[in-house]
């Protein structure tokens, strides 16, 4: 009996996954826009406080593209809760950075990063474009601590 008991208790805590939350990147799209001829690649890459990290996960399955109307919507996972506080977070991903590329025709043009601000402890979303970055606002749809981020991009 209590072979069993241990048995079920090892199987619910390697079945429990990490938290995680949707970050959603909800991009506005001129009338008529080409968008056939463009691909959007999400990606994930580890802490890299030592500045020479490879990639991790290109590709991803957990990221997905979806058109509505005027409106791209790009969503994928963050694991591990919203909050950029290392000793909140399970085996401290608040060093994770999340990627979105876009490519016309195999040419990147655009590159939106979301990270943990060290100086705020919240998440923060730049694009980056050569020497420049410019900041997107991340929302919140709600107080909780696992509660879906969204990018609105122009």
């Amino acid at each position: 009996m209590k072979f069993l008991l241990l048995l079920l208790a090892a199987l619910f805590f390697t079945a429990c996954p990490y938290p995680s939350h949707l970050i959603r990147v909800n991009e506005s799209l001129p009338k008529n826009a080409p968008v056939e001829k463009e691909t959007i690649v999400a990606y994930a890459q580890g802490d890299c406080s030592s500045g020479d990290c490879p990639l991790e996960n290109k590709n991803v399955h957990w990221y997905a593209l979806n058109y509505d109307g005027d409106t791209r919507q790009i969503k994928f996972y963050r694991y591990g809760p919203k909050s950029c506080e290392p000793s909140r977070l399970w085996g401290d991903r608040s060093r994770d950075r999340y990627f979105v590329d876009w490519y016309k025709e195999g040419v990147p043009y655009r590159t939106l990063m979301i990270s943990c601000d060290d100086s705020t402890r919240d998440l923060k979303a730049v694009f980056l474009s050569g020497d420049e970055s410019r900041e997107a606002p991340v929302l919140r749809t709600s107080d909780d601590e696992f509660a879906d981020l969204v990018v609105e991009v122009k």
